[in-house]
């Protein structure tokens, strides 16, 4: 998609998915695939299936990594590719670095991290010119997904409601 330089929304509408499918395929959540949309993803970009499809084991139930594990990743993934920006938001740096301490310290649920981090990112971006990449973008999904994740259940103030924040 970078290559060819289009968004998730314009290839969820020139191969006729939603665009929340197509982000269930991108983070690798999906079941299957249909060959007709596999075929539409390689016509668009211009690719081969081998290109976009990677054969993984399914980790054994003992092996899979924990939710606190997960959103670890993510949120450490985040601040390591924006951290030597000079020209990136402070805040949101300052955002992935109290979500750090939040995990390591685990005096709160990773969902609630998770969700916390997503909602002061969200604010900053849109308080600020700084913007986040495809891939940090994509980071922020997985977070948002990891927030209601392992049936965590939210009241009314849900995961993504901008009052959820550190």
């Amino acid at each position: 998609m970078l290559k060819k330089k289009i968004s998730s929304k314009e290839l969820a509408q020139k191969i006729g998915i939603t665009p929340a499918n197509l982000s269930i395929l991108k983070t690798g959540k999906a079941k299957g695939i249909r060959f007709v949309t596999l075929e539409k993803i390689c016509e668009v970009l211009d690719c081969q299936p081998g290109d976009i499809l990677e054969y993984q084991r399914e980790e054994s139930k003992d092996m899979k990594k924990t939710v606190y594990e997960q959103v670890f990743e993510l949120v450490d993934a985040m601040y390591n590719s924006i951290v030597e920006e000079s020209d990136f938001d402070p805040e949101v740096i300052k955002v992935l670095m109290t979500a750090g301490k939040y995990l390591n310290e685990k005096k709160m649920p990773p969902q609630v991290i998770a969700a916390k981090t997503v909602n002061e990112i969200i604010l900053a971006n849109m308080s600020n010119k700084s913007k986040l990449d495809q891939i940090n973008s994509d980071r922020l999904n997985q977070l948002l997904m990891l927030s209601r994740s392992e049936g965590y259940k939210w009241s009314s103030v849900g995961p993504t409601d901008l009052r959820v924040q550190f």
